[in-house]
């Protein structure tokens, strides 16, 4: 296996890794979310007007994922559904005063997982995990997949 290959492999392993780390910490913590779960309520609470085409996009979600996930969090009463007055197809989403505290506080385990994580790291590699991921992610976008 070469460089590339390996360094690839680790990013994916340690995305994995974080994420259980997460899903655990939320569930010693009783809170019914999973990491992709509190990323979508994060979508929903920073986007006004925020639609399932909205987080599909910026998640990079399948759309059945996003329907079963926005399913859960309306039967856990955490968002809200309302139809737009532009096209009634379409329904707005937002975050219920239950949604808002439940994200607040799994938006902290995760930032104490996250920093677990980055702690070997000094403030100049940080900063280059971070120009590097942007660089990558940038270009990713161009996929036709």
């Amino acid at each position: 296996m070469n460089g590339l290959t390996r360094g690839i492999d680790q990013i994916n392993w340690l995305h994995h890794k974080f994420k259980t780390e997460v899903n655990c910490a939320l569930v010693e913590h009783n809170i019914p979310l999973t990491l992709s779960k509190l990323r979508v309520l994060d979508v929903i609470a920073h986007t006004p007007h925020c639609r399932a085409k909205e987080i599909i996009e910026i998640l990079g979600f399948s759309p059945r994922t996003v329907t079963e996930a926005l399913d859960y969090l309306d039967i856990k009463g955490f968002i809200l559904r309302k139809k737009s007055k532009e096209n009634r197809k379409d329904k707005i989403l937002s975050l219920t005063q239950r949604g808002d505290s439940i994200l607040s506080i799994a938006i902290e385990i995760r930032m104490a997982k996250l920093h677990e994580l980055i702690e070997p790291l000094t403030e100049e590699q940080l900063m280059q995990l971070i120009h590097l991921s942007d660089v990558l992610y940038n270009a990713s976008r161009s996929f036709n997949s």
